[in-house]
């Protein structure tokens, strides 16, 4: 430990904290032009960088040692569940998109840690009020995104109908809108000083309010609602009359309006007269009792971090795969609450309880200890300090996180910002030291270093691990590109160079088996032998992946390998029974070896499904007549 501060001063607004503060505030807004899915890693590699300047930033607080203990267990159960799964290394690493283990979830952890180091109880009004400003900014740049993007704009390209502006994600694009409008809003008060420029502030709540709108998200919009009702309860309980709830009441009805008129808003998703959104919110209910079920089965540990996609589908019901894309894989149960339980089991959901319950009693202590500290110094709003505003803003964000992302999954373009302003709300003081230095005796503040230092060697190796990881994006790109136009040579090539720079990745050889895996059914022998040999690797890391083993089924029937083809085909089944995909493979393979009984069997399974009902009628008229013949 090392003495820092006097504790009469404030954590100083320096350039380190400023810098910081952009990275883990604004973090959201980053995205890797070219690449194949270029939101979240470049987003986790800004955190990483954010939580590594946090660090050797002056601080103002720190976490409760309680929070600290419970995170920790929290953290050895998700490594008990990931090493005692089908995939340890897949799992404990993270698997693509959202990387949700030692890669994620090590800097959600970095973010809540960081949180409290800046904007803990000492920090000054500059530093609170340059994140304030860094967040406004951003608001403003992710709604200038997505009004154009509801408007039928495409700037960052794509042709889906809720692209998601900056985050890729249109639930995504809403929670992060309300949890700024919420954070924003605790400091729009009439008469209040306000850290940021009057005229910024305002832009970026209404630019927050547009972004919620335009994402078409049900969840977020409720999140918005519940951001504005806590705000304009603390205003009332500050000012202790009704007029406290003008600005908040104001901003919920711009937003139903905004809803209610927005072409392609939120209105049609609400009434469920979308077709889509009706699917959606049904799915929802699906994917809950899969989770349920899921936990079931492995009711201790649960699936592990990352282990929904593997183990879901043999949970699923037939009624699933008799309406959806069979295309379309669930990485997630969308929901959080849900995600807790099935990553970890009851073990760490009781351990995520107890974590809620110490949070919420370290922030009601750090309230209270604000409110005591501001006493008559109001920044200019005597019942309204600038301390507790962001304490009010830090709460609505958080709490509308909650909303949205109950009915939604976490990822690194949500979670960064909203842990870093729930580390700010339980954030505690540093301990302070007597220190006398000749006649004169002083309180010194003691930085203890060893958090310091676990924290700077986390960050810091996974910012020299992601910066080729985010680089691999543009070879993974490459490949997809290559293997669409039949070059089997350069998809290759591309996938070996991913591969390089992403060697940790289980999944790069899963993405290289289903890009050449097409083109193998095409009678393609060059893409036929790579679908194969990425196959091999990926199924090494992930042996149930029903998804590679799907592609590598069809690299194994192009080799006309249909022993080695009924093997993984016989596994995925397992794993997934009524998958029509699978089911269409499997009657491929039957007719292909003689056995039409069973070929005829999966193939009429596989036609319940719409998407691929026309081809396993098709070929289902090829066996009759085969049939016919024999």
């Amino acid at each position: 430990m090392s003495p820092v501060q006097t504790s009469s001063q404030e954590a100083p607004d320096d350039l380190v904290s400023r810098v910081a503060a952009v990275l883990l505030v604004a973090g959201f807004v980053v995205f890797f032009p070219g690449g194949l899915y270029r939101f979240l890693l470049p987003k986790l590699l800004v955190v990483a960088a954010g939580v590594l300047l946090a660090a050797w930033s002056p601080p103002a607080g720190r976490l409760p040692r309680t929070v600290v203990w419970v995170l920790a267990g929290c953290a050895g159960v998700l490594v008990l569940a990931a090493l005692v799964s089908p995939a340890p290394w897949a799992q404990l690493v993270g698997r693509w998109p959202r990387y949700e283990g030692l890669v994620a979830l090590t800097l959600y952890a970095g973010a809540l840690w960081a949180g409290a180091r800046l904007w803990g109880p000492r920090a000054s009004a500059q530093r609170r009020g340059w994140a304030l400003t860094v967040l406004s900014w951003a608001s403003v740049v992710l709604a200038v995104v997505a009004v154009a993007e509801a408007a039928g704009l495409r700037p960052l390209g794509g042709d889906v109908s809720r692209p998601g502006a900056l985050l890729g994600n249109a639930s995504d694009q809403g929670t992060v809108g309300a949890v700024v409008l919420g954070v924003l809003l605790a400091h729009l008060w009439p008469g209040a000083r306000s850290p940021v420029r009057r005229w910024l502030l305002v832009a970026a709540v209404v630019a927050a309010g547009a972004t919620v709108v335009t994402s078409g998200s049900r969840g977020a919009f409720g999140a918005a609602l519940v951001a504005a009702v806590v705000c304009g309860w603390a205003r009332i309980r500050s000012v202790r009359h009704v007029r406290g709830a003008v600005v908040p009441a104001a901003l919920g009805l711009a937003l139903v309006a905004g809803a209610l008129l927005a072409p392609g808003g939120i209105a049609h998703r609400l009434d469920e007269t979308d077709a889509v959104a009706s699917s959606s919110a049904q799915g929802r209910w699906t994917m809950a009792g899969t989770a349920a079920d899921l936990v079931a089965s492995r009711p201790v540990t649960g699936a592990g971090p990352s282990g929904f996609v593997d183990q879901a589908p043999a949970h699923l019901p037939p009624s699933w795969w008799a309406e959806q894309d069979p295309s379309m894989g669930l990485d997630s149960p969308h929901s959080v609450v849900l995600q807790v339980v099935v990553a970890g089991g009851t073990l760490l959901a009781l351990l995520a309880v107890v974590l809620l319950v110490v949070m919420v009693l370290a922030a009601r202590d750090r309230w209270r200890a604000e409110r005591e500290r501001s006493g008559d110094r109001s920044d200019g709003d005597r019942s309204d300090p600038a301390g507790t505003r962001w304490l009010v803003g830090g709460f609505a964000g958080v709490a509308a996180a909650g909303v949205a992302l109950s009915v939604s999954f976490t990822s690194a373009a949500t979670v960064p910002l909203v842990a870093a302003l729930a580390g700010s709300l339980v954030a505690v003081g540093l301990r302070t030291e007597s220190r006398r230095t000749g006649r004169r005796k002083s309180e010194v503040v003691v930085d203890d270093r060893r958090p310091v230092i676990a924290w700077s060697v986390a960050a810091g190796v996974l910012v020299i691990v992601l910066v080729p990881a985010v680089g691999a994006e543009i070879p993974l790109d490459q490949a997809g590109q290559a293997a669409s136009r039949g070059d089997v040579k350069a998809a290759t090539q591309a996938l070996d160079t991913a591969h390089t720079l992403r060697p940790w990745d289980a999944d790069v050889d899963m993405l290289g088996t289903c890009f050449l895996a097409p083109l193998a059914m095409y009678q393609d022998a060059d893409a036929a032998v790579a679908a194969d040999k990425h196959a091999r690797r990926a199924l090494a890391r992930v042996p149930e992946s029903t998804e590679t083993l799907r592609c590598a089924a069809q690299a194994s029937i192009s080799l006309d390998d249909f022993v080695l083809a009924r093997e993984r085909l016989d596994k995925a089944l397992r794993l997934s029974p009524d998958n029509p995909e699978l089911l269409l493979l499997s009657g491929y393979t039957y007719a292909a070896t003689g056995d039409l009984d069973k070929a005829a069997a999966d193939l009429q399974a596989a036609t319940t499904n719409p998407f691929t009902a026309d081809l396993a009628n098709d070929m289902l008229a090829q066996v009759a007549e085969a049939r016919t013949q024999q």
